[in-house]
C-alpha cells in the first residue's frame, strides 16, 4: 500500500510539474498580461511575474529528479543540480530565465545559512579533542598540500582552458588558483557521516575521517574568507576595464558576495605605494573575520535563549533565524558561512540536549530549501560551458585526488596510524557537497563582473559533481579495503546525523 501511494505521488507530482512548466513557458513568451476584463496591461516585471512559477518548478522538479538520482545510486544533489541545468538559461526551451534568478535570492540566503548551522552541528569539541594530534597531523598535510599543487597546476592550466578568458595577467592567475586551491581541499562531513552510519563502521579509519573532515569545515571557511577578500582586493582593484578612464573612481572589495563595482577601479594601484591599501585590506579582513566569530557568539547565545526559554514554532524561528544572519552580514559586510557554523558549533557544544530538537527542525527544513538552492545553482552553469569543460575538471580532480592520497598517507604515517589506514584514508576526503557549492557561489558573486567568473565556476560546478559522484564510492571501497568492520571496540562517530540524506 505504501509503495502504490509513493508511485501516485511521483506521478501526481510529474503531471503537475509538465503543467506549471508548460503555464511558464506560455507566461514567459509573452511580454503583456490579460486582466479579468480582457484588457492587456504591461506587468511590473517580467522576471518578478514569472519567479513564483519558477520557484515551484524548482522545487518540484529538482524533488523528483533527486529521487530518480537516489534510486540509481547517485547523490541526491547530482539530480538537484542535473534539473537546475536542463531547465536553465543556457538551455531551449529556456523554463527559468536569467532574470527570475535574481528574485530567489533569499532562498539563497537561506541555504547557506542551514548548510553552515548544519556543518557547526558536527564539530564537537570533545570528539575533536581526543584526537586532536591526529586531527592536526593529517588536516596539516592535506591543507598545505592542495593548496600547494591545485594552485600551481590551475596558475599555469587556466590559459589554456578556451572558456575562461581574462587571465592574461599572472597575478590574476596567481589568485585566482589560490581560490580553486581553497575550494579543492573542502571534503564533505555529511557524506562521511552517511557513509559510516550506513556500514555501522567502527574503525580507525572511520574516527580519523570524521575527525579531520568536521574540523577542516571551521578552518576551511575561515581561510576562504581570507582568500577570497585579498583575492578580490588585487583582481578587483588591477584589471583594465571601460572605468579606468574615470580618474575619481575608488575601488570597493567584493568579499562579500560581489556588492562592489569591479568596474571602478584605481587608476594607477601604486600610486599610495602600496601600503595604505595593503593597510585597508588588512584591517578589513580582520574586522571581518573578528566580527564574523562575535556575531556568530552572539546569534548561538540568542538561539540557546530562545530555545531555554521559549522552544516553541521551530520551524518559523530557524528561518527567520537564518533570514536574520543572512541581513546581518550583508549590511556589516561579515562571512554568513562563519557566523552561521559558529553559532550552530556553539549551541551543539554547550547546549547539546536543548539543541538536538533545533537541529531536527533544520534537518526537516533542508529538504526544499536545498532542492532550490542546488536546482539554482545548476541553473547558473551553461551547458556548453560545462561540456567544454568536463576534461578539464577531470585533469583537475585526478591532480586533486593524487594529492589527497599522497598527503593523507604521509599524515597518517606521522601520526602513528596502521599502514592499512593509512593507505586508505584518503578516499574519505574526495567528497564535496554543499559547502564547497555555497563557496563556488560565492566565487562567482564575488568576481561576478569579470570576465573570467562563468568560466570559472563552471570549472569548479563540473569538478564539485564529478567528486560528488566518484567520492562516496571510493570511501566505501577504502573503508572495505581497510577492514572496516563492527568488529572494532571503539565507539561509534557521534559526531552528529546527516543532513538532508548526506548534502550538506
Amino acid at each position: 500500500m505504501k509503495g502504490m501511494l509513493r508511485d501516485a505521488t511521483v506521478i501526481l507530482a510529474s503531471l503537475l510539474l509538465l503543467a506549471i512548466a508548460g503555464h511558464q513557458l506560455t507566461v514567459s513568451s509573452g511580454e503583456q498580461a490579460v486582466d479579468q476584463l480582457g484588457q492587456a496591461f504591461a506587468p511590473h516585471s517580467s522576471g518578478l511575474m514569472a519567479t513564483g512559477t519558477g520557484f515551484g518548478i524548482l522545487l518540484l522538479g529538482s524533488w523528483l529528479v533527486g529521487r530518480i538520482a537516489a534510486a540509481v545510486k547517485l547523490p541526491k544533489i547530482t539530480g538537484y543540480l542535473l534539473f537546475g541545468i536542463i531547465i536553465g538559461p543556457s538551455t531551449a526551451p529556456v523554463i527559468i530565465r536569467e532574470d527570475q534568478l535574481q528574485y530567489l535570492k533569499l532562498v539563497n540566503d537561506l541555504a547557506i545559512a542551514l548548510i553552515a548551522l548544519t556543518a557547526g552541528s558536527e564539530i564537537q569539541i570533545d570528539f575533536v579533542r581526543k584526537t586532536l594530534s591526529t586531527i592536526a597531523s593529517v588536516m596539516l598535510f592535506q591543507v598545505l598540500g592542495i593548496l600547494l599543487v591545485i594552485a600551481v597546476a590551475a596558475y599555469f592550466l587556466l590559459p589554456f582552458i578556451p572558456s575562461i578568458e581574462g587571465l592574461d595577467s599572472s597575478s590574476h592567475r596567481f589568485w585566482v588558483g589560490l581560490v580553486l586551491a581553497t575550494i579543492a581541499t573542502a571534503s564533505s562531513p555529511a557524506v562521511v557521516i552517511a557513509i559510516l552510519t550506513d556500514l555501522k563502521s567502527r574503525s580507525t579509519m572511520a574516527q580519523v575521517s570524521l575527525a579531520v573532515t568536521v574540523s577542516k569545515d571551521l578552518i576551511l571557511v575561515i581561510l576562504f574568507a581570507v582568500i577570497i577578500t585579498l583575492a578580490g582586493a588585487a583582481v578587483l582593484s588591477g584589471g583594465a576595464g571601460p572605468a579606468a578612464e574615470d580618474g575619481g573612481a575608488t575601488t570597493e572589495l567584493v568579499a562579500d558576495g560581489g556588492h562592489g563595482d569591479s568596474g571602478d577601479e584605481v587608476p594607477d594601484a601604486s600610486h599610495d605605494g602600496g601600503e595604505h591599501g595593503d593597510g585597508d585590506v588588512t584591517m578589513k579582513l580582520v574586522i571581518e573575520l573578528g566580527g564574523s566569530l562575535i556575531a556568530g557568539l552572539i546569534v548561538g547565545l540568542i538561539m540557546a535563549l530562545y530555545l531555554h526559554r521559549l522552544n516553541a514554532h521551530l520551524p518559523i524561528f530557524v528561518v527567520f533565524s537564518c533570514f536574520a544572519i543572512a541581513l546581518i552580514c550583508e549590511s556589516l559586510h561579515l562571512e554568513p558561512l562563519i557566523v552561521a557554523l559558529i553559532a550552530g558549533m556553539l549551541m551543539k557544544n554547550l547546549w547539546r540536549q536543548q539543541s538536538e530538537v533545533l537541529f531536527d527542525t533544520v534537518e526537516e527544513l533542508s529538504l526544499p530549501v536545498y532542492c532550490v538552492f542546488f536546482s539554482v545553482a545548476g541553473c547558473k552553469a551553461d551547458v556548453m560551458s560545462l561540456v567544454t569543460l568536463g576534461h578539464w575538471a577531470v585533469l583537475l580532480g585526478a591532480i586533486r585526488c593524487a594529492t589527497i592520497w599522497g598527503t593523507a598517507k604521509v599524515g597518517g604515517k606521522v601520526a602513528g596510524l596502521d599502514p592499512r589506514t593509512s593507505k586508505w584514508l584518503w578516499t574519505a576526503f574526495v567528497s564535496q557537497a554543499g559547502v564547497s557549492l555555497v563557496l563556488a557561489t560565492r566565487v562567482k558573486d564575488t568576481f561576478a563582473d569579470e570576465v573570467f567568473a562563468d568560466g570559472i565556476y563552471n570549472l569548479l560546478l563540473a569538478s564539485i559533481v564529478l567528486n560528488e559522484i566518484c567520492g562516496p564510492m571510493l570511501f566505501k571501497i577504502g573503508l572495505i579495503r581497510a577492514g572496516d568492520g563492527e568488529g572494532s571496540s571503539q565507539e561509534p562517530p557521534t559526531s552528529g546525523e546527516t543532513a538532508a540524506d548526506g548534502e550538506a
